[in-house]
């Protein structure tokens, strides 16, 4: 749009509030030349209030000059600010001259209706009146009753009613009072509300306030027994509903319920105890326990106690019945006697051929029934799990087996083991050869492993069947599971009867045969006693051959002692040669005083101790090395910590002097020295035979000589 168009627009704008401001002012002026005219600032309008709720109906005055008044349903109700007569009622106002506003505390129904502010004229005013103002009162819904035919009218909010099962009963509720009506609704004790057969109407009253009636149909049951009927009424100004409630107390006969406190079951000669739950109203007053139809004597309580019960009571049936005023009624129990399982139809032992199907079969009693199990014996591991067992016969299948029966609560029955039998070919074990003595009782055994149902054993000699009729002879049989014996008996043997025999063996599968020879005791050597003998020899060839080794063992060891004890003899001799010669110069010199060559025992000195020489290089070589050669090399002795213990505590610990006769009571340093050492040597000597001939295990072990440890 234009900018010129719109500036246009806005100057003829302010010309137009220019003219009515103009006019304004003239009309004012007009009506102050007449005089002041009273007149209504603010009016009252319709108002709705819930009862004891405040109400302000206004009413603004200027320029009053007349009386002011106000009227309810064209009634005057006086010109006095504070109402006399009307106790809730009073015109207020902040302002004394012009505010004349009617106000009504706790307002009530009564005080519904249609009100007026009016000013009567004045010198120089005439009468005015306000427009009519609706005061409209609501009131929530009275307190509900309850009503029942015998009550009367005037109900009750808590109602207890007695009434027979499946009788038809009218109840109504009733709320006054309330503008607008209230509503009512019916509801169970969970708060569900009752729709079925109900009747609901309202009625105004002289007071403008409404009633409602509500009615509902029951026919109660038994699962009414303690039902409670509430009644409940509200309209949209009711803070809550309120409520009545009517509670059915229905008159029904026993119902009864047996209870048995030793569930799931009562183990055989324990008790059984039963409790009898009734409910009923009036109370049940008479019992009655009955065991298989007849009555028990004497038992009148709700309680029964059946003592040391036995499997044959199990499937019996016990009931009690309880009786009030409006009939009666029995509940009942099967007995259940639990009991441990019980074998009562083993398996059977079973003949097949290879690939036949054979079943074992099983049958156990007990409470609770019995479950099975098939183990094959030495396994722990299940093979079945069923009263009857199915196996194809063969050798993996062939054995013994055992059916188990198992109750929960109870240890397991085992059946003896019965026995898969593969019928094959009979075999005969019998030895071949058996022996008797002449002139004496003769048994010739058959004994034959067959499993078979058609077994038969038949004796001959020379083409001619033996049937143990002949005189002198006879046969014996006897058989076990696996195994058929026939035995021949001829009471008095001759020279005759010695000889070969023939056994046939027959069943369903095949038949064999097998000669037994009858020999005569001392004829023929035994083989047993050859046996015996071998074994005899042998074990003394045995003992004879540790007997050797053990002697070369023995001269072994004793020559390594007596060799070792030569050798160091020698060596000591090579070695010290030169420090006797020193030793015997010193003993010399030092003897000038002549009391070397003295007889007395107690002057003469002793032979200065040599150091033991280190063992020879060469413990078995023919002859001793000199030291210096044994030395330019490395040797090998024996250590000294595994010499022979004896030989090498006795070296390195000095000896008292040998024993010498009164002619040897002089001896020259150098013969006394080595006749010192003669001795000590062939003691030694004498010592390593002893500790041979005790058989003591030494052994010496070869060591570098530059390891050995000086003496």
């Amino acid at each position: 749009m234009p900018p010129t168009y719109l500036t246009s627009i806005s100057d003829k704008m302010c010309e137009s509030s220019k003219v009515l401001t103009a006019l304004t002012i003239a009309l004012l002026m007009i009506q102050g030349s007449c005089g002041r005219q009273q007149q209504f600032l603010r009016e009252p309008t319709d108002v709705t209030a819930i009862a004891g709720q405040q109400v302000v109906l206004p009413c603004t005055v200027e320029d009053k000059e007349g009386l002011l008044q106000w009227t309810k349903d064209d009634f005057g109700l006086g010109t006095k600010r504070d109402l006399p007569g009307y106790p809730t009622y009073a015109m207020r106002g902040q302002d004394p001259v012009r505010d004349w506003s009617l106000v009504i505390e706790k307002v009530t129904l009564e005080d519904d209706g249609i009100f007026q502010c009016q000013v009567g004229s004045g010198s120089e005013s005439t009468t005015i009146r306000s427009a009519l103002a609706k005061l409209t009162v609501l009131v929530p819904p009275g307190q509900p009753k309850i009503v029942h035919q015998g009550f009367g009218e005037a109900g009750r909010t808590e109602l207890e009613l007695e009434v027979e099962e499946g009788e038809a009963l009218e109840l109504t509720c009733i709320s006054e009072g309330g503008r607008p009506a209230g509503e009512i609704t019916w509801r169970d004790e969970e708060g569900e509300q009752v729709l079925t057969d109900t009747d609901t109407s309202t009625h105004k009253m002289a007071d403008k306030s409404w009633r409602t009636v509500s009615k509902i149909r029951l026919r109660p049951g038994f699962e009414d027994r303690n039902k409670a009927v509430f009644c409940l009424v509200a309209n949209h100004v009711s803070l809550r509903p309120l409520q009545a409630v009517a509670r059915l107390r229905l008159r029904y006969k026993p119902r009864v319920s047996l209870t048995v406190l030793d569930e799931p079951a009562v183990v055989e000669g324990g008790d059984m105890n039963l409790v009898c739950q009734v409910d009923a109203y009036p109370p049940a007053h008479t019992f009655a326990w009955h065991l298989d139809g007849l009555m028990i004597h004497g038992e009148v309580g709700k309680t029964l106690v059946l003592e040391e019960l036995t499997r044959s009571d199990t499937g019996k049936e016990v009931s009690c019945s309880a009786t009030n005023a409006e009939g009666n009624d029995k509940a009942s129990a099967v007995i259940n006697v639990a009991y441990a399982p019980e074998i009562v139809e083993e398996p059977k032992t079973v003949r097949a051929r290879e690939g036949e199907e054979v079943s074992f079969r099983c049958k156990a009693t007990g409470n609770p029934e019995p479950t099975y199990k098939w183990t094959r014996v030495g396994s722990e591991l299940s093979v079945g799990d069923s009263a009857v067992l199915t196996l194809v016969s063969s050798n993996m299948t062939m054995g013994q087996y055992c059916c188990h029966a198992q109750s929960q609560g109870f240890p397991p029955f085992t059946s003896a083991p019965a026995s898969l039998l593969l019928v094959t070919n009979p075999v005969i074990l019998s030895s071949s050869v058996q022996m008797a003595k002449l002139g004496e009782l003769a048994r010739l055994e058959c004994r034959v492993a067959t499993v078979g149902s058609n077994n038969l054993i038949t004796w001959d000699r020379a083409g001619l069947d033996l049937t143990g009729q002949d005189s002198g002879t006879r046969l014996i049989f006897n058989q076990t599971e696996t195994e058929q014996i026939s035995t021949l008996v001829i009471e008095q043997t001759s020279e005759e009867d010695f000889g070969t025999y023939g056994c046939k063996a027959s069943n369903e599968v095949g038949v064999t045969y097998a000669n037994i020879s009858l020999k005569q005791e001392g004829s023929n050597f035994d083989k047993n006693k050859i046996l015996y003998i071998m074994l005899g020899v042998f074990a003394l060839a045995t003992l004879i051959l540790l007997a050797i080794l053990c002697i070369i063992l023995y001269k072994r060891r004793k020559r390594s002692n007596l060799k070792y004890l030569r050798a160091v003899k020698q060596e000591k001799l090579s070695r010290g040669a030169k420090q006797e010669a020193e030793s015997i110069h010193d003993d010399l010199e030092s003897s000038e005083d002549g009391q070397l060559f003295d007889n007395q025992p107690d002057l003469i000195q002793p032979t200065r101790q040599m150091p033991l020489p280190s063992p020879p290089s060469k413990l078995y070589a023919e002859e001793v090395e000199s030291a210096s050669d044994a030395e330019d090399r490395e040797t090998w002795v024996y250590a000294p910590q595994r010499k022979p213990f004896s030989i090498d505590r006795f070296l390195k610990s000095p000896l008292p002097p040998p024993p010498r006769s009164p002619t040897d009571s002089y001896l020259h340093p150098h013969d006394s020295a080595s006749s010192n050492l003669d001795w000590k040597m062939a003691a030694a000597e004498k010592l390593a035979r002893m500790e041979a001939e005790d058989e003591e295990d030494q052994f010496l072990t070869l060591l570098p000589a530059s390891q050995q440890p000086t003496a």
